[in-house]
């Protein structure tokens, strides 16, 4: 009994090491990737994103849209992350950023804002993925508004 829970320590040990390099390996590689995403932004919205990585170095330009009856909104960010690689194709990452607001109804029509927060992605090849991120914004220009933004989505290496 003790030998078979040996060779079960040492094949997780192999197996955990061989998927970190291959998540590692795949964060390494430098691409460009494009996406949509879905999520509350003072609102359900839909947006674009484009990625531009680096090593485990990421910006990611998003741009959000949605409204109400009463009111149009459209939310640009740039977040930067730091690509964690978990196992295979499971990465973690936190964001920092700088994020703006447009309201069509609004006595503040623009604020500017800083983002942080937190994102999980898994890469179900080394082109596709989804991911799913939970940032708080913190305006600038209008400091009465504070949001938890959450959404989701999916990026495609260009």
């Amino acid at each position: 009994m003790k030998k078979f829970f040996v060779i079960l320590a040492a094949a997780l040990l192999t197996f955990g090491a061989a998927s970190n390099a291959n998540a590692a390996s795949r964060v390494q590689s430098n691409f460009a990737a494009i996406g949509l995403h879905t999520g509350y932004y003072n609102g359900l919205g839909l947006g674009l994103n484009l990625d531009f990585n680096a090593g485990n170095w990421r910006g990611r330009l998003m741009v959000d849209g949605g409204g109400f009856s009463d009111h149009l909104w459209l939310t640009p960010a740039v977040d930067f992350h730091y690509v964690l690689p978990i196992v295979a194709g499971l990465a973690i990452y936190p964001i920092v950023g700088v994020n703006g607001r447009i309201y069509t109804d609004s006595s503040t029509p623009f604020n500017l804002g800083l983002d942080l927060g937190a994102g999980v992605e898994y890469m179900f090849t080394p082109r596709f993925g989804l991911f799913a991120e939970g940032k708080y914004q913190y305006m600038l220009i209008n400091s009465n508004y504070r949001y938890y933004n959450g959404c989701f989505g999916f990026t495609y290496a260009l």
